[in-house]
This record gives C-alpha cells, sequence and structure tokens, in this order.
C-alpha cells in the first residue's frame, strides 16, 4: 500500500466503522469456529498491519504477526507485546506445520502468487488446523481503493472452492452485504469521476456510526448459519485435512 497509507493504517484499524464492524464479524466467526478446540494454541497473523488486529486475537491462542512493510511491522512492534516478523507470502519463515491456527484477513488479494500463497498457509498449518481468510470481492467493485491499496484482485465466490481445495472448506460467505448496494452504487460513480482517496478517508462521523450498525448487523445472521448471495468481501473457513 502507499506509505502514507500505511503510516495512517493504525487510525483506520482503531476507529473506521468498517475495521470496528469487520473486527465484531471475525471475532464471532473465529469463536463459533474454536469453540470445542483447545484454549492453548499457536496462532499466525498474517498481514497483520500495526498490530491491532493481533491484540483481539490473543483471545484465541499464542499470536506471532508477520507483515511485509517494515514501517508496519515497527508500529507492530511498539502497539503490541506480541512477536512481530517482518516477512510476506509466499515464502513466510516459518517450519512446517507450526500453527493451529492461522489469520489472513484482507491479505492474499495483495500477492501476485496468491494460489502459492494459499499452499505456503496449508504447509505451515497443522493437521486439523483452522484457517481463517478475508479478501475483497466482486470485480465489479474495482476502484481508486483497490489501486491505492495495491491490491492484485478482487475476488467472486466461485473461485475459492478451487483455490482452497487443498483444504476441507468449512464455509465460504460473502459479508458486507447490506451495504452492498450502496458500495456498488459508489465504485460505477467513482468511474465517471476517479478519486485519489481511499474509502476509509470519505466518511464523515455520522455516517460512520450508520455504517456500522448496518454492516456489524451481519453478525447476527452470520452466527446462525446465513451465507449471503452477495457483498463486497468474502469469508473462508477451512481445515487442514488429518492425513496430509
Amino acid at each position: 500500500m502507499d506509505k502514507k497509507y500505511s503510516s495512517d493504517y493504525k487510525d483506520y484499524e482503531n476507529s473506521h466503522w468498517w475495521f470496528l464492524a469487520r473486527k465484531e464479524i471475525l471475532l464471532e466467526t473465529m469463536r463459533l469456529g474454536l469453540r470445542n478446540n483447545k484454549q492453548k494454541r499457536k496462532l499466525l497473523n498474517v498481514g497483520s498491519a500495526s498490530g491491532t488486529s493481533s491484540k483481539w486475537l490473543k483471545e484465541f491462542g499464542e499470536v506471532i504477526s508477520v507483515d511485509i512493510s517494515r514501517l508496519l511491522c515497527t508500529t507492530a512492534k511498539n502497539n503490541s507485546s506480541e512477536p512481530v516478523v517482518c516477512g510476506a507470502l509466499p515464502n513466510l519463515p516459518f517450519s512446517s506445520q507450526a500453527f493451529e491456527v492461522i489469520c489472513a484477513f484482507d491479505t492474499i488479494e495483495h500477492v501476485k502468487e496468491y494460489k502459492r500463497s494459499v499452499a505456503e498457509l496449508y504447509r505451515i498449518l497443522k493437521p486439523e488446523g483452522l484457517l481463517f481468510v478475508t479478501v475483497p470481492a466482486v470485480r465489479a467493485l474495482w476502484g481508486s481503493h483497490d489501486v491505492i491499496n495495491h491490491h492484485i484482485k478482487r475476488f467472486e465466490k466461485s473461485e475459492l472452492p478451487k483455490l482452497f481445495s487443498c483444504f476441507k472448506i468449512l464455509r465460504i460467505t460473502y459479508f458486507n452485504f447490506f451495504l452492498f448496494p450502496l458500495i456498488y452504487l459508489f465504485r460505477k460513480c467513482e468511474k465517471i469521476k476517479p478519486q485519489r482517496k481511499t474509502n476509509f478517508e470519505m466518511t464523515g462521523k455520522g455516517l460512520s456510526k450508520i455504517f456500522y450498525y448496518i454492516f456489524v448487523l451481519e453478525k447476527v445472521f452470520l452466527s446462525k448459519g446465513v451465507n449471503f448471495p452477495i457483498g463486497a468481501s468474502l469469508l473462508v473457513v477451512a481445515q487442514k485435512p488429518k492425513i496430509c
């Protein structure tokens, strides 16, 4: 991502409606997925950015953070007591079968070799370990936000079963469903008048509260097993088979 954007990232993670609502959705998803597992686990947070997500992931075990950006790694070290490693997909500096849980939240869309990246996550995950992944969805939503974030692509749901075929897929669903029509309209208008800002910079305080409550409401539906038919993001929950 752009250097200036990287320096602002911690503030966005701590205060922006999208990050705050996504946090609640992901926490609920992981609590449901890990409730029957042992309490002490080694967890890898891939693409940990400023380390804010690593703080709340401590609920699920001992967290190691890894990110490609040296600036964000330094920020994460100052932001959290958890170990931070500078590294990048598809070649992470960890031994095979090192982790019981791996999270890659909005990470693999930054990597040209995203197929090899998924294979690398498989390599370092223990048998029966769980993988939680989110990616931006729907190619028609491509815009300046993706360019500034150095995204390689946005994914379609139909691509993911093949991409994660080495895993036992437990769930694939779109999310950010309720706001999708507004996001779609905004991105279409943006093609007429391109923006030079990320979408994180373009929401006032009043709208932020409204968007937060609309987005976080999806937690209720997702926790009851509802899979949304469309959305601005995709969520994958997968497990590495016992026999490898």
